[in-house]
């Protein structure tokens, strides 16, 4: 019984937020022509720097980014996204409109002195970009 309210009760929340969402916003998919994935900054993996974040970006009339806002990601990441998004090329039909992108940023693996960076799009809206931690060399006494 419980299992089925609650059910009921993420699947009434899910199709809120959706509603909200599609009030409010753009379908990203419908806006982007071209996304730029945004490298794993070199700082931020040597600082061990892993975050989540997203980025508001509202259309210019032409098929770049108007304006391009980053919430709640650490600015070591939040340059290379907002780099990455001003390279993006986006639907000249979506011009005024603002799309959210939500970005994960994970250090996952054995340590390595070069890392591989690994890039996933999952639809409609999440980049996550997954690169291996440094080699931490200790310095003697």
């Amino acid at each position: 019984m419980k299992i089925k309210r609650m059910w009921l009760a993420l699947t009434f929340l899910t199709f809120s937020v959706s509603g909200l969402w599609a009030a409010d916003h753009e379908q990203p998919l419908d806006c982007i022509e071209e996304l730029e994935f945004p490298l794993y900054p070199p700082l931020a993996r040597m600082s061990r720097t892993v975050g989540e974040g997203s980025a508001r970006v509202t259309m210019g009339q032409g098929r770049i980014p108007a304006r391009v806002q980053i919430l709640r990601l650490h600015p070591h990441l939040a340059r290379e996204v907002e780099g990455a998004l001003k390279r993006s090329v986006f639907a000249a039909k979506c011009g005024g409109k603002e799309i959210e992108i939500f970005y994960s940023f994970r250090l996952v693996g054995e340590e390595a002195r070069q890392s591989l960076v690994r890039t996933h799009f999952r639809p409609p809206n999440h980049v996550i970009v997954i690169a291996q931690p440094p080699v931490v060399e200790l310095i003697p006494d």
